[in-house]
């Protein structure tokens, strides 16, 4: 089997090369940045996936069964962001819907949308019920509409990954790891324990390759949600991962303080500072769940690889390695 996938140097990426190269399928990683890993250069094109000549000269050279498209721009916690800021997310889509129309090889692309092309923890009736909180999510479901309105290159798949963590992860929950560790992170008393749509990394690999291998009937122009199976809390999450790290039990505190902290959170980032501890878009994110529809994703993809358990074990191991938990 042949892959190439768009912006796999990134978080997800690096564990999605490594995910096909164990088996044993033959890779290529078109992105503008460098592997992570040294040892993932030789699988590596340095290409935009919104240069059309190059993007498609690289895909028609490759000749892939399959492509996995996660090349794309953030700024889901930047609220000055506008449309137009953000285009690899819809004329990268636009190009590379091009590239495998020419190339004429391959069976199925899986696109990589995002859960915010809702408002965070608003539930979609369809799969074309669209409310985005901002600039990200509207250029999300730009990229969206694109694949649906084309036609010409194959079974397309779109999955929408609930909060993707784990090894090889830069921001957010890097630090949610951290702040545990330090015992900054806290329980906020009298909250519920919310439903956390989380996915480890190594199961989000996994998930691809079963929605790319599946037969069309179960999978072809369908959209997906990603998110590890059985669900956790936000404090069952939070609590294995002290007991990973053997820290100190997690406090319970009222939310108050936890709202200063965030305030303070974005006075920093404001003055430049690229990562405070909390900030009022985490604080958001941590106090909304959401029970998305995973039945199709079980019926495909069956039982996951690694138990939370797994994930928080690899991950601790991983940032020990770098230095970055004691």
């Amino acid at each position: 089997m042949r892959i190439f996938i768009t912006g796999g140097s990134g978080f997800i990426g690096t564990t999605a090369v490594r995910h096909f190269l164990d088996l044993g399928w033959t890779v290529c990683n078109v992105d503008l940045v460098a592997p992570k890993i040294e040892d993932q250069r030789a699988y590596w094109v340095a290409c935009d996936i919104r240069d059309a000549q190059r993007l498609r000269a690289a895909l028609s050279d490759f000749r892939p069964d399959f492509v996995l498209n996660l090349a794309a721009q953030t700024g889901a916690d930047q609220p000055d962001l506008k449309l137009e800021d953000l285009d690899t997310n819809m004329d990268g889509v636009e190009a590379l819907i091009d590239a495998i129309r020419a190339a004429g090889t391959v069976k199925r692309t899986i696109f990589v949308s995002s859960l915010l092309v809702c408002r965070n923890g608003y539930i979609p009736q369809s799969d074309e019920d669209y409310c985005p909180p901002g600039a990200y999510g509207a250029s999300k479901v730009e990229g969206e509409k694109i694949v649906r309105g084309r036609s010409g290159f194959g079974e397309w798949v779109i999955v929408r990954p609930t909060s993707v963590w784990g090894p090889w992860f830069e921001h957010s929950y890097k630090t949610f790891f951290k702040m545990v560790q330090r015992n900054l992170y806290v329980h906020i008393r009298g909250g519920k324990d919310l439903i956390k749509p989380i996915t480890f990394v190594g199961n989000t690999a996994y998930m691809f390759e079963k929605i790319l291998t599946s037969g069309s009937n179960l999978v072809a122009s369908q959209t997906f949600y990603l998110g590890d199976y059985p669900a956790t809390t936000v404090g069952g999450w939070a609590d294995t991962v002290q007991r990973a790290l053997k820290s100190r039990p997690i406090l319970t505190l009222p939310l108050w303080p936890l709202r200063m902290a965030a305030a303070a959170g974005d006075v920093l980032k404001r003055l430049g500072y690229k990562d405070p501890p909390l900030s009022s878009f985490r604080l958001q994110n941590l106090m909304t769940g959401g029970d998305y529809p995973l039945e199709k994703t079980q019926l495909v993809v069956g039982p996951l690889p690694f138990s939370l358990g797994d994930g928080v074990a690899q991950t601790v191991r991983w940032m020990r390695e770098r230095g970055e938990l004691r």
